[in-house]
């Protein structure tokens, strides 16, 4: 990872990208080219009926990666920004706009109608413990938990779930079973700052 930026590969390249931009395509979302095979790859295989599970295990394999990836379901769930602006697809908002129009609100556009991914409630059954790793809780960790089936599933296994939280540079191990309510007032607030 570019420790500096906080995104992408140390010492990525960006000629397609620029590329992109002399034909006259959007460039905003300053993706390395890297990251642009493998975004290729991915929609290649959904244009070919492949589901986001079948690319995520492609790609797993491909890169050499030996723990097992699932995505959350394989249905689309885009992130849409509410803002003072009107409506903004989540990397619209964050990247082109870079998080400046105020939010109203987040919203998962179809996570009602999606299912776990195969294997998602098997996992979270027999893990012998569950990590959520670093992420924006809201953005990253909400849509997951909207699957219907998901909540429930790390709810039942609540003794084993932890949590972790990047704070800047400084990472803190959270309990998921808070003691008191103030634990979980201050717990929340901090997850729900969305403008600082």
């Amino acid at each position: 990872m570019d420790e500096a930026k906080g995104w992408g590969y140390r010492g990525e390249t960006f000629h397609a990208l620029k590329r992109l931009a002399a034909f006259g395509r959007i460039n905003w979302f300053n993706l390395g080219d890297r990251d642009l095979a493998t975004h290729i790859h991915r929609s290649a295989m959904l244009a070919e009926g492949k589901s986001l599970s079948d690319a995520a295990e492609a790609i797993r394999r491909a890169l050499g990666v030996k723990a097992r990836i699932l995505p959350m379901c394989d249905h689309p769930v885009p992130t849409i920004i509410d803002t003072a602006e009107g409506e903004l697809h989540f990397q619209e908002y964050l990247v082109k706009r870079r998080a400046e129009p105020v939010v109203r609100g987040i919203r998962f556009d179809g996570v009602d109608k999606s299912r776990p991914a195969k294997g998602v409630l098997e996992a979270i059954r027999d893990a012998d413990r569950i990590l959520i790793c670093p992420s924006n809780p809201l953005i990253s960790i909400g849509p997951i938990l909207g699957v219907p089936g998901i909540r429930e599933a790390l709810r039942a296994r609540k003794g084993d779930v932890i949590a972790i939280r990047k704070l800047g540079m400084k990472v803190e191990v959270v309990p998921t079973v808070m003691k008191t309510r103030t634990q979980k007032r201050k717990l929340a607030r901090s997850l729900l700052a969305l403008n600082p």
